[in-house]
């Protein structure tokens, strides 16, 4: 009876695991980030900001080095790691204040 109960119990993934292509909601705004995993390029889309809102995103490793650092206001924007070794990176996006993790993984 414990391995059925067991087997039924699933944790929903947290933000720093998100699935891949699907989209967040930091207050209210609307972010996406695809594909991931990724051969090197990916893009963070950003829509339904109000004028004068942009994310602040960090790509870093895991030791906590930043790669790259952009701000979004509208539209999209592509992050390389072309030239960076294969593994999992992180791409930290905050706007007004509230921030989410992403979990990258290059190929």
């Amino acid at each position: 009876m414990k391995n059925a109960q067991a087997s039924q119990t699933q944790e929903a993934p947290k933000a720093s695991e998100e699935i891949p292509g699907l989209t967040d909601m930091i207050s209210k705004k609307n972010i996406a980030v695809y594909p991931n995993p990724t051969d090197g390029i990916f893009t963070v889309e950003i829509s339904d900001f109000t004028k004068g809102t942009h994310a602040d995103c960090r790509l870093t490793d895991l030791t906590g080095k930043t790669i790259s650092h952009h701000k979004v206001s509208h539209g999209s924007r592509n992050f390389n790691l072309s030239h960076h070794a294969s593994g999992i990176y992180l791409l930290h996006v905050t706007v007004d204040g509230k921030s989410s993790v992403w979990k990258i993984v290059k190929k």
